[in-house]
């Protein structure tokens, strides 16, 4: 009986907060955390606009990646793009996060730009498992070059702390400082620390190790508090000679954006050997003061390139409207700053040399001259209204794509590739998609100008339906209007679950119907949840509860403004644990929403007063 009563616990659980948020939803929507400060920002804040695209390492954008700034979240689109539009930041420094399954976190922090817009680019690092260990026993993982990790037996536990014994997943992976792709990879993006004693400091890296422990079922693992594992970080060869005897080892802070010293690390012959008590990307780093570093890239023809990588040592910035960019450097190292083609769908600049600067120095670099790129430019209306948002172009077998987020007049101007048949992808704020095939001018310089694009039309959903036997229901088959009031989906970071909903709430058998499932993946998800509501009455059904049955097989999931597809079917049972309710043919095609968006359309004095009773609206 306790082995029902728990998951009927969790269900009831998971039941209240979902009347809660139908409750939120039917009367104004979700409550926009942009108007608040930033949890534990506990300084001035700035109102911004952050939009970027995210890649993997062979510059293909990575749909479906889940992004985190300043308490808010979104999910990447069909082009890999996403945009936080009036988001407040603290002052000083904007943190974006991004997590996607079988890759290492990856994360971009700058100085935001108030009422303006930051276009940043994220690059993830594929994790594959690089060893599995039993906990009892431990072992290690070890890559190519000689980094490792060693797991010390019985030392794992779960993310909530408890005892954890079986298979240990490790994923680990190496940042090379020599290496072209460092800069664009490295968490940050641009070496900013905090010392023990809570000082800044500006890193200059002798190796990363990330590190990813998981269970069999993807579910993060930690390691026991008071235990320790030992880590060994491959120096490059032309960095051995100059590298410390000693270093301090840094791990990444997701939250502030700045890695934090913990602990050291002694160089034995050409590695970095130390222990640490927790697993994340450790950096082994010399301190040293802050300077800054300024530039300009422009074209053949002496116009500013917007949206270009450019490699400062080992940091990174990216060229804005005016092809400006700024970055902070460590002081007391030279480097070199350059445009590197691999970032740049080919485009590079000649290397400038900076010598050693001193703290406090804001070194302006000139000009960075590349070849002419080709532009695509546009104009985005809805009739007469103005449409503002991110528009990506990307190509098949490309080296890049390229994002901007359009003026306040709707305008936007792309450099890009030459000669490719290429898909223009355009998200507005207010939801609305449309894409283009264009084929970028042959000549470089030249512009091609698609006019005024009209972006009025949302995505269309196919059929969302199903079957209902049981609470006064004779077989009967519920159909569902495409409106994203009725139908709509999204991703809940706080649960790590996509919910998908179909409401009805105008007609005479009033139903409020939704299910869930864990991640963002294709095929028959774990830990699913059905939820149907009529006449008064909740039945549910869970993974796993006896009594009851839950299935959702996914066939696509997009990102935000695309659609989430599948089918589903299920027995549901009353509060009593008794099977009352069977769903049957389920088919589901809805749009997938951003999170915090407002649903305006249903308004509570047409909510049917048993519904608005059951749910106290």
């Amino acid at each position: 009986m306790e082995g029902t009563m728990r998951p009927l616990r969790k269900i009831c659980v998971l039941v209240s907060m979902v009347v809660l948020l139908i409750s939120i939803l039917l009367l104004t929507g979700c409550k926009d955390n942009s108007t608040n400060p930033p949890v534990g920002s506990g300084g001035e804040t700035v109102t911004t606009t952050i939009s970027g695209t995210v890649f993997d390492e062979s510059n293909a954008p990575i749909v479906g990646a889940e992004i985190n700034s300043a308490g808010q979240m979104v999910m990447t689109n069909s082009s890999g793009g996403f945009t936080f539009s009036g988001i407040q930041v603290p002052k000083d420094r904007f943190v974006v996060n991004a997590v996607k399954s079988g890759y290492f976190k990856g994360s971009y922090a700058d100085a935001p730009k108030a009422n303006g817009t930051s276009n940043i680019k994220i690059y993830l690092m594929t994790a594959g498992v690089t060893q599995t260990v039993n906990s009892t026993v431990g072992g290690e993982a070890t890559l190519q070059n000689g980094s490792k990790v060693v797991l010390n037996a019985n030392s794992v536990v779960n993310s909530d702390g408890s005892d954890y014994s079986g298979n240990v997943n490790l994923s680990v992976g190496y940042l090379d400082p020599t290496s072209e792709n460092f800069s664009s990879l490295v968490p940050g993006g641009d070496m900013q620390a905090q010392r023990s004693d809570n000082s800044s400091v500006t890193l200059y890296s002798y190796g990363i190790i990330k590190v990813q422990m998981k269970n069999d079922a993807g579910k993060d693992l930690n390691i026991k508090s008071g235990n320790q594992s030992e880590i060994t970080v491959d120096i490059p060869t032309s960095m051995v000679a100059s590298a410390p005897a000693t270093i301090p080892l840094w791990h990444y802070d997701e939250t502030t954006g700045l890695w934090k010293e913990e602990g050291t690390a002694t160089k034995q012959g050409g590695k970095y050997i130390g222990m640490v008590g927790h697993f994340s990307d450790w950096n082994c780093d010399s301190p040293e003061g802050t300077a800054s570093v300024t530039g300009l890239v422009v074209d053949c023809n002496n116009l500013p390139v917007p949206g270009i990588s450019v490699k400062i040592g080992q940091a990174s910035a990216f060229t804005g409207a005016d092809g400006k960019f700024e970055r902070r450097v460590p002081a007391n190292t030279a480097f070199e700053v350059q445009v590197i083609g691999s970032r740049n769908f080919g485009l590079t600049s000649t290397p400038v040399s900076v010598p050693a600067l001193a703290e406090g120095t804001v070194q302006d670099v000139g000009t960075l001259n590349v070849d002419c790129p080709v532009y695509v430019t546009g104009l985005i209306r809805c009739g007469t209204d103005i449409q503002l948002g991110q528009v990506v172009i990307s190509w098949d077998g490309g080296s890049n794509s390229q994002f901007t987020f359009t003026d306040f007049q709707g305008k936007f101007n792309l450099a890009t590739d030459v000669g490719k048949n290429a898909v223009i992808s355009i998200y507005t704020l207010d939801g609305k998609y449309k894409t283009m095939d264009i084929i970028t001018p042959s000549v470089r310089g030249q512009i091609l100008d698609l006019g005024t694009i009209e972006v009025c039309e949302q995505v269309q959903t196919g059929d969302n339906k199903f079957t209902v036997n049981g609470s006064g229901f004779s077989n009967k088959t519920f159909t569902f209007a495409s409106d994203t009031t009725q139908v709509y989906g999204y991703f809940d970071p706080a649960d790590s679950s996509s919910f998908i909903w179909m409401v009805q709430v105008f007609e005479q058998d009033t139903i409020v119907f939704w299910f869930s499932f864990t991640g963002t993946g294709l095929g028959s998800p774990s830990d699913t949840y059905m939820f149907f509501y009529h006449n008064s009455q909740i039945y549910f059904a869970e993974t796993g509860l006896q009594g009851s049955s839950a299935v959702v097989n996914v066939t696509n999931y997009s990102g935000i403004g695309g659609l989430i597809e599948g089918t589903f079917s299920g027995t549901l049972i009353d509060n009593l644990g008794s099977p009352s309710v069977t769903i049957s043919n389920g088919q589901f095609s809805v749009i997938r929403i951003i999170f915090q968006k407002k649903i305006n359309k249903i308004q509570k004095d047409k909510i049917p007063i048993e519904i608005r009773k059951k749910l106290r609206l």
